[in-house]
């Protein structure tokens, strides 16, 4: 008797699903590719790829469709989790969309009707981060074979940054940038032969790891194959430990002189930055610790330079992909380790490419990952702790290598490059593997693993993802049975949004001590992972215990000798939460108590008010608990024109978060003690004045060192006495309000528009009274030029910002990233204006000034963002409304700040 058909078709697939459970290489694929023929030309100034594509592809029986990923159509759409700061890391100049088309598809020769679809960008699988499939329908079989697909396309590569970009004539081809089978869970990653032919038509090709002319050919076993373009492609080549390292680059890397060479020949360029050393000098740590484990090490490693902003180093089939701001830092060994780190990660990746084919392709990229970041941890323990064999540098394994953080940094490029987050958000997931489906990367799995696993079930583990004996998620399995289940919840992990908080703590006394009883809550997503909870007794021991169970909520019970003083969730702060579900900082709620913290440099201003011949600055700290965005306790040291002084202030937070710093309102209520400059407003009498000042204000400003949305708004009133120097008092009452909002016009462009006024009741001096001109105000004006009983004023400025993306190195202390221009005008009008040095008084007095100035954006040892600002004012109506005998004053005003003037 003959089976049926149908028959046939379930035997197959229960075999197929039976040796996916058993961890064997037979895993189900609704299509599988077995080979690539691809065929392109490529315009690289207009960053366009022709081609014509050819894979024979492995379909199950019954498949009626082949599904290709079209990665390089996520170009054609902004990323939804772009802001006001983190486009410099996408565009280096305004939005600038491709995308990827197909056309004339085949199945075997026969014209077919294919679709392309898309998910909504800002969903888990938006077209921003997955681009788009194509449904190639085939004719259904009752059994397996083997088609042919052929179809045209054509990418446009965008200016922009990443894996697909093209900025200063490079053009980056390092992600897939023709299409790819994908099979059953989203799997792109086989390890098939790839026939790649393409010409440039001006400039130098790489393939892979092959250089050429202008056209090149390779014949590649892997996931796809990448490229780049460029004018020139230059290689720096040296030998490590009998390894051949090429960095690949479209300019000559620097490498400075041998110390035998003298004089002017022999002086080392302080612009430049010795990559090629540095990156030796990590390659050769990488190998060593690779052959320690019995890796076989390629006997050459070849690195591509790509324009990322988002990706310090990553790694692509057979390469190890490097932006151009690698070691970009200042070179002290403590900031070199962030960049060091991430290096090695990338050459660990690359070392560990060919143990993945142990795992499934829907497996091979995270696994992977897994595996570089074992070794990473490995090679700090050979090198941190004097271990050398397998087995002491295993014994290691159980205590996560010292890592330095930095504590505040919240807006920098290549974040996950320096904070030790086991998340690792990646928010724009230009890498492959995770743009499908955002999972875990390596660094969040091994930490979960160490949460919960022995040191002996850990170092099981680990030595088998070297050893590369097994499918990563077998080895968990085998290493720790009890804890295998827990491997799809560490994978699905990033991303979810989640909060932890402490809840109900009840005490009671036992034999020998304390009993106490925690409650812990898991807010929003319901990921299982181990809580670690300490109490603290007030005898100074401290206890931890551990829920590692699912649901919303959860108890620890641990026992103490003393009475309870205290009770931390997650004290090693190693679990990300986020900010959007919970109502302040996601820490805040995870302690019965928070320490104070050091005092917070809140604000730093320094102006030179050249034109006067004077300057202007403050300097502001804030006392605040551990996330508290509530309370905080001020401290402020100010000159300005009009006074010199000091201020005590309470701050109230309210509203919404702008961030984990900050919430959107504030009141304040503040006691002051000042210095009444004798010289301002062409006076001759100063004293000491002591006033309260009660203020609210509201800033949605995120990135204060250039807003591009926003808006910002406050008012205050001021009571005060002044003991003159004549020996005379003075009461005055002072309000004002100034409000202004940041409208962006586009990338580069802004447009910002100001508005204020105020007012002076009392005998007051001419420091107390109210100031239309200097830097915040009417910038074409001294600051004690207009002075009245009340002003009002507006100001409009336009900022445009045609230098972009630079890379000016000085003395590696300070990189110029971008130059703005900024052009403004403003006018206002004087009330009960009373000149001094004349007599003159009049009703209403109105001006007006022009002016332009220059913005430098830089980072600080190349990582914490500064800004420079230059402006020059042009007091319009000065000529118009001059007096005989007024002063006389400078042309134009001439201001030099260390942040924006608005």
């Amino acid at each position: 008797m003959i089976p049926s058909a149908g028959f046939c078709k379930a035997v197959a697939t229960f075999v197929a699903m039976l040796s996916c459970v058993m961890g064997l290489v037979g895993y189900a694929r609704a299509a599988e590719p077995e080979s690539y023929t691809v065929r392109a030309t490529i315009e690289r100034d207009a960053g366009r790829v022709r081609g014509h594509l050819a894979a024979t592809v492995r379909v199950a029986a019954g498949e009626d469709h082949v599904r290709l990923w079209l990665y390089a159509d996520r170009l054609a759409e902004a990323p939804s989790t772009m802001d006001e700061r983190s486009w410099r890391w996408i565009y280096p100049g305004e939005i600038d969309r491709g995308g990827m088309s197909t056309s004339a598809v085949r199945v075997d020769g026969a014209l077919v009707e294919a679709t392309t679809r898309s998910e909504a960008p800002g969903s888990a699988r938006g077209r921003d981060f997955a681009g788009s499939d194509l449904d190639v329908p085939i004719e259904p079989r009752d059994a397996p074979r083997t088609v042919t697909v052929e179809l045209d396309f054509e990418v446009r590569v965008p200016g922009r940054f990443g894996r697909l970009g093209r900025d200063d004539g490079l053009l980056a081809l390092a992600a897939p940038w023709y299409p790819l089978v994908v099979g059953d869970d989203d799997a792109f990653a086989f390890e098939v032969p790839h026939d790649v032919t393409a010409t440039v038509d001006d400039g130098a090709l790489a393939l892979g790891d092959e250089r050429f002319g202008a056209e090149g050919h390779v014949h590649l076993v892997g996931a796809y194959v990448p490229a780049i373009a460029a004018p020139a492609l230059h290689d720096a080549v040296v030998e490590v430990h009998g390894v051949q390292l090429v960095l690949r680059s479209p300019y000559r890397m620097y490498v400075p002189p041998p110390a035998s060479v003298r004089g002017e020949e022999g002086m080392i360029d302080l612009s430049r930055v010795d990559v090629v050393r540095l990156t030796r000098e990590v390659a050769g740590q990488a190998i060593d610790t690779a052959r320690a484990f019995g890796l076989t090490v390629p006997r050459r490693l070849v690195m591509l330079q790509i324009p990322s902003r988002s990706e310090l180093v990553a790694t692509a089939p057979g390469v190890v992909l490097f932006s151009d701001h690698l070691f970009q830092i200042f070179p002290l060994d403590q900031t070199l380790d962030f960049h060091r780190r991430a290096l090695r990660r990338g050459l660990f990746g690359r070392l560990a490419e060919p143990l993945e084919t142990v795992d499934p392709p829907a497996d091979r990229g995270w696994a992977t990952d897994l595996r570089a970041v074992a070794l990473v941890d490995l090679d700090e323990a050979r090198r941190h702790h004097g271990a050398q064999t397998p087995q002491e540098l295993l014994s290691l394994f159980s205590f996560h290598p010292a890592v330095d953080q930095l504590l505040y940094a919240p807006q920098i490029a290549f974040e996950d490059a320096y904070f030790a987050v086991i998340e690792e958000r990646d928010p724009f997931r230009d890498d492959p593997v995770r743009a499908r489906r955002p999972l875990s990367r390596g660094r969040r799995i091994v930490e979960s693993a160490r949460d919960v696993l022995t040191p002996e079930a850990l170092q099981r583990f680990v030595a088998m993802l070297v050893n590369a004996r097994r499918p990563a998620r077998a080895a968990l399995r085998r290493a720790a049975p009890d804890f295998a289940d827990r491997l799809p919840s560490w994978l699905a992990a990033t991303g979810e949004p989640l909060n932890y908080r402490l809840g109900e703590t009840h005490s009671e006394r036992v034999e020998g001590g304390w009993r106490h009883t925690v409650t812990v809550h898991r807010e929003g997503a319901m990921r299982v992972e181990p809580v670690t909870v300490r109490v603290d007794d007030d005898q100074g021991h401290h206890v931890t215990g551990v829920w590692d169970g699912p649901g919303p909520r959860g108890e620890v019970v641990v026992e103490t000798p003393g009475a309870l003083s205290g009770v931390t969730v997650d004290p090693a702060q190693r679990l990300p939460q986020s900010p959007e579900i919970a109502d302040g900082h996601p820490r805040e709620d995870d302690a019965t108590d928070h320490p104070w913290r050091p005092p917070i440099l809140n604000g730093v201003l320094f102006n030179v008010l050249v034109s006067e011949g004077d300057f202007t600055g403050l300097l502001d700290f804030v006392l605040r608990r551990r996330y508290d965005l509530e309370h905080g306790i001020g401290i402020r040291a100010e000159r300005t024109r009009a006074f010199t002084g000091g201020t005590l202030r309470y701050d109230q937070g309210v509203g919404d978060k702008v961030h984990t710093n900050r919430r959107m309102g504030r009141l304040t209520a503040a006691l002051s003690f000042v210095r009444l400059h004798e010289f301002f407003g062409d006076a001759d009498l100063g004293g000491w004045r002591t006033q309260l000042e009660l203020g609210a204000s509201v800033n949605t400003v995120r990135f204060a060192l250039d807003p591009r949305e926003g808006l910002w708004g406050a008012v205050s009133v001021t009571g005060g006495v002044a003991v003159r120097d004549d020996g005379s008092l003075g009461w005055t009452f002072r309000g004002g309000a100034r409000g202004g909002i940041a409208i962006p016009l586009s990338l580069v462009n802004t447009l910002v528009f100001v508005a204020g006024g105020g007012f002076t009741a009392g005998d007051a001096l001419a420091s107390e009274l109210q100031g239309l001109g200097g830097s915040t105000r009417l910038r074409g004006f001294e600051s004690g030029e207009l002075l009245g009983r009340g002003v009002a004023y507006g100001v409009v400025e336009h900022r445009w910002t045609p230098f972009r993306d630079l890379a000016i190195n000085l003395a590696h202390l300070i990189w110029i990233r971008e130059i703005q221009l900024a052009f403004f005008a403003g006018a206002g009008a004087i009330f009960d204006r009373t000149e001094a040095m004349t007599g003159r008084h009049d009703d209403v007095v109105g001006a007006a000034d022009v002016g332009a100035g220059v913005r430098i954006h830089y980072e600080y040892g190349g990582v914490q963002p500064g800004v420079i600002s230059l402006d020059l004012g042009f007091p319009y109506t000065r000529g118009l409304t001059a007096q005989p005998g007024d002063p006389v004053r400078n042309p134009v005003a001439f201001y030099i700040g260390f942040d924006q003037f608005f």
